[in-house]
């Protein structure tokens, strides 16, 4: 769990991910683990915002990654959980793919470089929601 750099006492729920998410359709079975993982995670914390760590994870390609990134928007958590990505030099292109083509965003609204950039723009955009 991270905390906002804004203090208080709402937490953030980050988690990791490493290794490969097979290209194309054999990446499926990566999302689906991935999508039960945050299922169960979710449910446990009922965190304030969400940091998906990837970057220890090799990604190329495969769409049903977009499935994990909007799972908080489409869970019962609904738009009170941002979600936001830490990605490295081993899957940014291929995220950077998948947001802009598949997901139809930019990549700063997902895509940041460090834990703490991450941590920043959950805190923006709950002061945006809260005005």
């Amino acid at each position: 769990m991270g905390k906002l750099p804004s203090g208080g006492n709402r937490e953030v729920l980050i988690l990791s991910f490493d290794g490969e998410y097979r290209p194309g359709a054999r990446g499926n079975r990566d999302a689906d683990f991935m999508i039960q993982t945050l299922d169960k995670e979710l449910k446990r914390h009922s965190p304030y915002g969400l940091i998906l760590d990837f970057r220890k994870l090799h990604y190329e390609y495969g769409d049903m990654l977009d499935g994990v990134l909007l799972f908080t928007e489409d869970s019962w958590l609904g738009d009170i959980c941002p979600t936001v990505v830490v990605a490295s030099h081993l899957n940014r292109n291929g995220l950077s793919g998948l947001v802009l083509h598949v997901l139809g965003d930019t990549i700063a609204e997902w895509l940041f470089n460090t834990v703490d950039d991450a941590l920043v723009e959950i805190a923006q955009r709950h002061q945006a929601m809260d005005a």
